[in-house]
């Protein structure tokens, strides 16, 4: 999604933006960058995130429905299983920036789960197209 060094410039922006505007608060819509901006600036986080990308809500990830070449090979529930085998894993590897900024500046990871990353804020809203999510 989004590699090391592409978070690094983006939480400098957000840095230069926060000490120059002084705000009471900040609102994102997946900018990522900011679960470690706003806390380095000390300046409350809200994100705007859909309740299917949250840790807080009930999900149930499906296979996509075009055609992937694997399906022809293994057919669709055996590559639904696999998905959902390495669903995790994908997860994972989406995390592993954002996880190494935040360690850079002292700040605790996120852990594993790609849906950690869009709410790991002080406050999470739901987008509208959905539950509230914390």
């Amino acid at each position: 999604m989004h590699d090391t060094q592409t978070l690094r410039s983006y939480v400098e922006e957000d840095l230069a933006v926060l000490s120059a505007v002084k705000p009471d608060i900040v609102i994102g819509d997946f900018r990522i960058s900011l679960a470690a901006s706003a806390k380095v600036a000390k300046v409350p986080h809200v994100a705007i995130a859909n309740a299917y990308w949250s840790p807080f809500g009930r999900q149930s990830f499906q296979f996509p429905e075009y055609d992937y070449p694997l399906q022809r090979v293994i057919g669709r529930s055996g590559a639904l299983a696999l998905f959902n085998l390495l669903r995790p894993l994908g997860f994972a590897t989406h995390t592993r920036p954002l996880n190494t900024v935040l360690k850079e500046h002292g700040l605790p990871g996120i852990g594993g789960d790609i849906r950690t990353m869009y709410t790991s804020t002080d406050f999470t809203c739901p987008n509208g197209n959905g539950a509230s999510v914390s």
